[in-house]
């Protein structure tokens, strides 16, 4: 431990400057869950997002207030749901998802693949 007077001030400073600029805890405590989804369209294209909420999510798809992409292609339904830990975790999964080909898309979606983002290189 740093006892000497010198050190031991910069570390009290340190601390002190850590908690006033430390927000903790946000005004509601509760965890967070992000959400990674596939929506399949009408015509067969699929379309690929995040959010926290996914009934309030599919709902906005439906009701054409959702993405723009999901406003000229009517949603039929959610074929794929990944939970992720934090949102950068999750924009990170939906970018990895969007990289693959249909086919490798199809694949993970039918639970033929193993989960996305595993073998995804830094």
């Amino acid at each position: 431990m740093i006892t000497r007077g010198v050190e031991k001030w910069y570390l009290v400073r340190l601390i002190t400057l850590r908690l006033r600029f430390d927000p903790g805890p946000r005004n509601n405590s509760r965890v967070t869950m992000w959400f990674v989804y596939i929506l399949r369209c009408e015509d067969g294209s699929l379309y690929t997002g995040i959010t926290t909420d996914l009934a309030r999510r599919f709902k906005q798809h439906v009701e054409k207030t959702g993405a723009r992409y999901t406003r000229s292609h009517t949603v039929a339904e959610c074929v794929y749901t990944e939970t992720c830990a934090s949102r950068s975790a999750a924009l990170i999964r939906e970018a990895a998802i969007k990289k693959l080909s249909r086919a490798e898309k199809l694949a993970c979606i039918s639970g033929a693949q193993a989960p996305l983002g595993q073998n995804i290189e830094k």
